[in-house]
């Protein structure tokens, strides 16, 4: 499915569709709901500011794990933009966070908790300085400003593998603890696989 929005060509795969479908029939509990959609804000988070910061995407793809993003190269915004709009994501994380902490505990909803608790594991997670997350990805550009590319993409690459493996290790254990709850192993592995990835094809922001 394809559609387009302000000059931007949009395609949503079929997976991605499948899976949103999926998730929220099977789970009860109401957290895949606010799950995907504080995901979608921080995608639109992205989508944003790279409009404002004067180079507007071109061609934006929904898939199961993410938003895969490319930009006009004939505007390219350089490291510093760069890095500000890697950090937009999760920082419209943590602003919803704020936003559902302090109603919910203003007007008495205990419901809001559950929104701001995925606020704010999101946005902390996205922030891991891992190649794949924005975090890493900010890491990255930041580090361009002072040192040559190809010295970056190896300290990158180093503290990629310091912060993965203790974290496959720490969802490893809690799978076994939980009662073989896999969500966060999966999740490990998944950023793991795009890691090994972005080493095969070189350091890209924009997946």
């Amino acid at each position: 499915m394809e559609c387009k929005l302000l000059g931007c060509r949009i395609r949503i795969s079929v997976t991605f569709v499948t899976l949103v479908a999926v998730t929220v029939i099977l789970d009860r509990s109401g957290m895949a709901a606010w799950t995907i959609g504080s995901a979608f804000l921080h995608e639109c988070g992205h989508f944003i500011a790279f409009y404002l910061l004067g180079c507007p995407p071109t061609r934006v793809e929904l898939l199961p794990f993410g938003m895969r993003m490319e930009t006009s190269k004939e505007a390219p915004l350089g490291y510093a933009k760069e890095a500000v709009a890697c950090l937009s994501g999760p920082m419209v994380n943590f602003l919803l966070f704020f936003l559902f902490s302090v109603l919910g505990k203003t007007l008495a909803l205990s419901w809001m908790a559950a929104p701001a608790a995925v606020n704010l594991v999101l946005g902390s997670f996205n922030l891991l300085p891992i190649v794949p997350l924005d975090g890493g990805n900010a890491l990255f550009c930041i580090l361009c400003l002072f040192l040559e590319e190809k010295w970056v993409g190896r300290i990158s690459c180093v503290l990629s593998v310091a912060v993965l493996l203790p974290v496959a290790i720490l969802s490893f254990y809690i799978m076994l603890r939980s009662g073989f709850n896999i969500t966060l192993l999966v999740t490990v592995s998944y950023l793991i696989l795009l890691f090994a990835k972005s080493q095969r094809h070189g350091h890209s922001i924009h997946g």
